[in-house]
């Protein structure tokens, strides 16, 4: 990047290019409070906000105190609603800059996911880890209705036997339901913590340009 390009700093936040309030202030000679207001009053749809404005703070020093202040960050869509009514040449000078320097960012994150190929072997290995868990939980819940029906299906032809173990039938098809119940909870937490890593593990592959 040229100098100019490297006066003004482009970050990632939440994967998403982003400039803050704190230095389109400084760079466009306003001061930060008037920007903070100037974003605030914008206009806008609450979800056009909410993409493209995302509140932070960052600490100053009052004296020997130091102390915590509101801020943006702004993506380039952000950015041009915010200076569209900065004028003047020195305004446009630094429009020119970050626009320049979103178009520079948003090219290496397009460079470096095209030169990092995607490697999928954890993400398979945890769907068949999931697969398996699985059919190993159905395994075990037709094992348990099978013992269950078995049982009961035996005792029942011993009808007077059956009604002195009445009870025990009871608590089995409690238990075979507290099994089948847990099991389906357990099922769906074991895959819900699959998907998490390889969610995860998604969002790391692909390094952070800062």
């Amino acid at each position: 990047m040229t100098n100019a390009l490297q006066q003004v700093k482009v970050v990632l936040v939440n994967g998403k290019p982003m400039v803050s309030s704190l230095q389109v202030a400084e760079h466009f000679g306003k001061n930060h409070f008037d920007v903070l207001k100037a974003i605030r009053s914008l206009e806008i749809p609450d979800d056009f906000r909410a993409s493209n404005f995302s509140v932070s703070e960052y600490e100053a020093k009052t004296g020997i105190v130091k102390r915590k202040y509101p801020m943006y960050y702004m993506t380039r869509d952000g950015f041009v609603l915010l200076v569209m009514g900065f004028t003047g040449k020195k305004a446009m000078e630094w429009k020119i800059k970050y626009i320049q320097a979103f178009n520079a960012m948003e090219e290496e994150l397009r460079i470096s996911r095209q030169s990092s190929p995607r490697d999928d072997t954890l993400e398979k290995a945890l769907d068949i880890l999931a697969k398996d868990i699985d059919r190993k939980c159905r395994e075990l819940r037709n094992t348990c209705s099978f013992f269950f029906h078995t049982f009961k299906n035996y005792w029942q032809k011993k009808y007077s036997l059956y009604n002195e173990l009445s009870w025990l039938v009871v608590s089995l098809q409690h238990i075979n339901n507290e099994v089948i119940d847990g099991l389906d909870k357990n099922i769906q937490s074991l895959k819900c913590l699959c998907y998490t890593i390889q969610h995860i593990t998604n969002k790391f592959l692909t390094k952070d340009i800062k």
